[in-house]
């Protein structure tokens, strides 16, 4: 904020100014929160395609929470949308009958952060999957991934479309370590899980220290 001082000595101009005290870019005025740039991001990560049950089975999703691009262990509900295909009985979630709805998992803090997972009941089980890890890695840093299902999973291949990047330093059943260049090159490469004949990709960056 800047006020100008025309009256106390003529032929001089005095300025005056202050810190603005709300920062228009950074700050929700509207909700009341200061520096919404440094809260944290979350988002949930699905596997593409409905996740199937039989009629009677317990509704466990699989599902990995992000916090600002990591995984992170967070407390969350499950909301049914169709109580009358999908409800609570003794504390479980239960499907119902045969068709298609959809639940929402929802952070347990923050209700308003939540995403809507498709469900198929009285369906043959299909398998679905997709790489569990951090969006990125630091420069010379390790980090681990892992195909997730709702199956136990072994031997699973791994690759990367790059050798200067990174390199995968061992697999381990589901898993897999990568290591990232101590050369200062950054980018972006996409890490491959290959199981039963299925496909399944994560687009990762490589990141300065700093």
């Amino acid at each position: 904020m800047v006020e100008y001082d025309h009256t106390s000595v003529p032929g001089i101009m005095y300025i005056s100014m202050t810190e603005e005290k709300i920062n228009s870019i950074t700050d929700d005025v509207k909700n009341d929160i200061a520096d919404l740039d440094k809260m944290a991001k979350y988002e949930f990560v699905l596997p593409e395609g409905p996740q199937t049950f039989a009629v009677g089975d317990e509704i466990v999703p699989i599902y990995t929470v992000m916090k600002n691009g990591s995984p992170t262990p967070v407390d969350i509900d499950i909301v049914p949308l169709d109580k009358k295909m999908v409800k609570y009985i003794n504390g479980k979630l239960t499907a119902l009958t045969e068709g298609i709805t959809k639940i929402r998992l929802q952070l347990r803090t923050l209700p308003d952060i939540y995403r809507e997972a498709e469900i198929e009941i009285g369906v043959p089980q299909q398998f679905i999957a997709y790489i569990k890890g951090n969006d990125s890695i630091k420069l010379d840093r390790m980090a681990t991934y892992e195909l997730v299902s709702s199956d136990e999973l072994d031997r699973v291949s791994f690759s990367v479309d790059t050798d200067t990047l990174v390199t995968i330093q061992r697999v381990e059943g589901s898993k897999c370590v990568i290591h990232a260049n101590g050369k200062n090159k950054l980018g972006s490469f996409v890490l491959t899980a290959e199981y039963g004949g299925k496909i399944y990709t994560k687009t990762i960056k490589v990141v300065p220290l700093w």
